[in-house]
């Protein structure tokens, strides 16, 4: 058993969503109940089984050993994504595309003045 934190209940639910995984798909998939994962991502399972751990590794590529230090990262890994899905809108749906970015673009600069 290995210990766990919150921080890397939230690395674990994060990635799993990014995934498209529901809890419930990948509590199946890890072979564990929806409640141990939800408790897992939620930082109230305070050990872990190394055989689920080493799922987990597989499963979304994480190091449970930096989670402390991955918010930069996970920040970095949003964007790659974001950026992913737009690219792949824009081959789709060029005006939907630049609806989308107008309109984050101006919800940055509207935060930026508040």
């Amino acid at each position: 058993m290995i210990g766990c934190d919150t921080m890397f209940g939230t690395m674990v639910r994060t990635y799993r969503a990014q995934k498209g995984y529901t809890l419930s798909e990948f509590a199946a998939k890890l072979g564990v109940s929806v409640g141990y994962l939800s408790n897992l991502e939620n930082g109230k399972n305070v050990t872990i089984k190394l055989s689920i751990l080493e799922k987990l590794q597989d499963e979304l590529h994480i190091d449970p050993f930096h989670s402390k230090q991955t918010e930069d990262s996970m920040f970095e890994r949003r964007i790659e994504r974001a950026s992913k899905l737009l690219r792949e809108c824009q081959q789709i749906n060029p005006s939907y595309t630049e609806h989308f970015l107008s309109q984050f673009e101006q919800s940055l600069d509207l935060l930026r003045e508040g």
